[in-house]
């Protein structure tokens, strides 16, 4: 989610040769302006959130009983399911809208609604972010290529509660730079899950996450951030992936996300006339891996592993 603080640098686009020596060889991805969505039908039957009046995310951290992990266990499974299925079905040729359908149909056939989908107007049941977008990729007509780095997120309201997670994959073949971006980011969620547990400070996920991309080249993204889940679709408290003074300690039966974004270039970002999509403002790629974590009596269980 974003954090409405953050604001990008300007930093200009650079040309093919410059991006490819720097950050190397993969398609720059622009904007479709004669793209318009399509509209996704829910069965009435399945149970949807309520986005008609989104309170305020506050700063007050819900503490879950043993009967809502439950149910939230079973909302993170399943949306563990959905993002397998989406990564082994996304493939070279394929479009991110086709790809979205796919996604939707199995969403709902095991009696899920795609959180995204109509969430502040947002128009598809996942996000699918290519290259150089950051996040909150919109699906849409252009195909799938080789080299490409492929984020997809998938959030799904199940059983009364919310499970998010999100993964990058690569399409084909794709060069060392690629690789070792998503690598690196993949390696820093996991050390940002290692620092959760009771009593320890909230911002020791942050800190090791921006130690690990730091010493690695990349720039941690400031603007979008992992967030408390449960009833609600974001919620107290908010994770930053970098080093912050937010000491809180945490306490069993939290229940947040940790989505680090790490940039080969800029930290910048813009966005898109459709008002969601943020790319880097250098036209670099990014990498986002994200689970949700339960804090419980004597450390964390990745409610999305």
């Amino acid at each position: 989610m974003s954090r409405q603080i953050f604001r990008s640098k300007k930093t200009k686009v650079l040309s093919l040769a410059e991006r490819t020596k720097k950050f190397g060889n993969y398609e720059l991805i622009v904007p479709d302006l004669s793209f318009r969505p399509i509209q996704l039908c829910v069965p009435k039957h399945i149970a949807r959130p309520n986005y008609s009046d989104i309170p305020a995310i506050g700063s007050v951290i819900h503490i879950h009983d043993q009967n809502e992990i439950k149910s939230i266990r079973q909302s993170c499974q399943l949306a563990k399911h959905i993002l397998d299925f989406a990564c082994k079905t996304a493939e070279e040729g394929m479009s991110t809208l086709e790809l979205d359908k796919i996604v939707f149909e199995e969403i709902t056939k095991n009696g899920a609604y795609p959180s995204p989908l109509d969430y502040h107007g947002f128009p598809n049941a996942i996000c699918t972010s290519v290259n150089n977008v950051i996040c909150h990729g919109i699906p849409d007509n252009r195909k799938l290529k080789t080299g490409d780095l492929l984020n997809i997120d998938v959030t799904v309201f199940y059983s009364g509660y919310h499970g998010d997670t999100s993964k990058t994959v690569a399409i084909g073949n794709v060069d060392d730079k690629g690789l070792h971006l998503m690598e690196t980011t993949l390696n820093a969620l996991k050390a940002g899950i290692d620092k959760v547990g009771p009593n320890k400070p909230l911002n020791l996920i942050g800190r090791v996450i921006e130690e690990i991309g730091s010493k690695n080249g990349y720039s941690i993204d400031k603007q979008f951030c992992g967030h408390g889940i449960g009833k609600l679709f974001h919620q107290a408290p908010l994770i930053m992936h970098y080093d912050n003074p937010d000491d809180t300690l945490l306490e069993p039966g939290m229940i947040f996300t940790i989505e680090p974004i790490f940039n080969q270039g800029s930290d910048g970002f813009v966005k898109w006339p459709d008002a969601w999509t943020a790319v880097t403002v250098d036209g670099a790629r990014s990498a986002q891996f994200e689970h949700t974590v339960l804090v419980t009596d004597d450390g964390v269980e990745v409610l999305t592993g």
